[in-house]
């Protein structure tokens, strides 16, 4: 039966290309039932693809079994003779308890930890336990929230030559009979049945009806259908690519009466090329803001123009259009704190210092902060906001876009881009300068050492500060 198992994985991994000889795989477990068939079978196969393997394990900290299951994780390292990291999310009880939110927060968190952690050991690739079982339930995921057939196509084998899915070609049972085989006893995430998040609803309410009442074989319907569209979105981008080199004029301008001789479809996909071309992903980009470019373009207006998320500017002039990032008024900047010293930026100049837990009031968290120096993540960076940047205002519930707090502190739009941030090497965000700290590494009772930071804003910026205050 195992090797029934190798050998299907073992064809899975070379029709797809997934990993080359001498390359790195960092391998994300977290002690579930698919992480660690995904561990074991890529051991039993790095000698035969000739690759090297490392383990990542992200310990969200949110269920009272999460460090036994990080030591399960550490136990198997330590069988296989495998490098293993591991890192705990701080302060797990400031998540926001929206669950869908939250979902996407912890996928968040854990790609960005495991592409820290690639990056670090010098990983090719990054092995994911994804299942078909999982293909299926992201396929009625995206079909109930309204997908073209490119996010109907599913969980991809491989993404960006990566992210790696050896195990999309097996159902949970068969990875579980595998197991079972082995004499294995993987960790169970009680956090799969809670019915509050909406696929654990999927999985265990919806795909059993369809399978009692529709089709019992729904979850290889499903997969196939995710391989069918998977073909046709390789064959849709191929002819978009070829629709971007007939109509472009230069870099991001287009022909618009070539543009228009395609058929909508593939209109729908230039626009959507192009934009990912700039900003580097499509999110936020949504079938609203499609359809308002193209109405311009059908439209009988010679000149008109569409704000698009990402400080991207879409112009119809005459006979052609064009997309533009729109510059940033400020220039972006990034730059270590220098420890117990003076650190100068484009905004002005922060001084800090390290003492023993003292009894002094609590900064304003304008001009001052103090963190527990034990609490985060050496070395901290000053920077300017990033897309997608939420943190955790001190004195709020839960967490809230950078954007968003801005706004509420009426702070001009062509200066938001300006402002600079405190994070620690985690990329956590401690303190919006000027305005407000983070909830993340404040002074407990249980503080030895604090880090004080006082900032003394440059002339022309001193409004930043002066605006906290009103």
């Amino acid at each position: 039966m195992a090797d029934a198992f190798l050998q299907t994985t073992s064809r899975f991994i070379a029709d797809h290309q997934m990993i080359r000889h001498q390359e790195t795989v960092l391998v994300a477990v977290s002690g579930g039932a698919d992480s660690l068939a995904l561990l074991y079978v890529l051991s039993d196969l790095s000698q035969q693809f000739r690759f090297h393997l490392q383990i990542a394990h992200y310990n969200h900290g949110l269920r009272p079994n999460a460090t036994s299951e990080a030591d399960f994780v550490a136990q198997q390292a330590r069988e296989l003779n495998l490098s293993l990291v591991v890192e705990q999310m701080p302060d797990p009880a400031l998540l926001t308890f929206n669950f869908s939110s939250m979902e996407a927060n912890l996928r968040q968190m854990r790609y960005q930890f495991l592409n820290r952690v690639a990056d670090q050991v010098k990983a090719d690739k990054i092995a994911l336990g994804h299942q078909a079982d999982d293909q299926a339930e992201t396929i009625l995921l995206k079909l109930l929230r309204g997908a073209g057939g490119s996010g109907l196509g599913g969980i991809l084998p491989v993404r960006d030559d990566r992210y790696i899915r050896p195990l999309l070609c097996h159902s949970r049972s068969a990875i579980e009979s595998y197991l079972n085989y082995r004499g294995m006893i993987a960790c169970h995430d009680e956090s799969n049945t809670d019915l509050q998040f909406l696929r654990n609803r999927v999985r265990h309410q919806l795909i059993p009806d369809l399978k009692q009442n529709y089709n019992p074989q729904i979850q290889s319907t499903l997969n196939r259908t995710a391989d069918l569209l998977q073909a046709d979105e390789d064959f849709i981008q191929q002819q978009t690519r070829q629709a971007v080199e007939e109509c472009q004029i230069t870099p991001h301008q287009f022909d618009r009466q070539k543009f228009l001789d395609y058929h909508v479809a593939i209109q729908r996909r230039i626009l959507r090329y192009t934009y990912t071309d700039i900003v580097g992903q499509t999110v936020d980009l949504y079938f609203a803001h499609v359809t308002s470019m193209l109405d311009l373009l059908h439209g009988h207006r010679p000149n008109t123009e569409l704000s698009l998320p990402h400080q991207v500017q879409f112009q119809r002039a005459y006979d052609q259009f064009s997309f533009t990032p729109v510059p940033d008024p400020l220039k972006r900047f990034e730059l270590q704190l220098q420890i117990a010293d003076r650190t100068q930026f484009p905004a002005g100049i922060i001084t800090s210092q390290i003492f023993d837990r003292s009894d002094e009031p609590m900064p304003n968290g304008k001009t001052e902060a103090i963190f527990d120096l034990d609490r985060i993540q050496l070395p901290l960076w000053i920077r300017t906001r990033r897309n997608g940047d939420r943190f955790y205002p001190f004195g709020m519930t839960g967490s809230k876009k950078i954007k968003d707090f801005l706004i509420d502190q009426k702070v001009a739009k062509n200066r938001r881009d300006g402002v600079p941030i405190l994070v620690d090497n985690a990329q956590h965000i401690l303190w919006i300068i000027g305005y407000r700290t983070s909830q993340i590494g404040q002074i407990t009772d249980t503080t030895q050492r604090v880090l004080k930071i006082q900032y003394a804003p440059h002339c022309s910026d001193s409004s930043t500060a002066d605006s906290a205050s009103n």
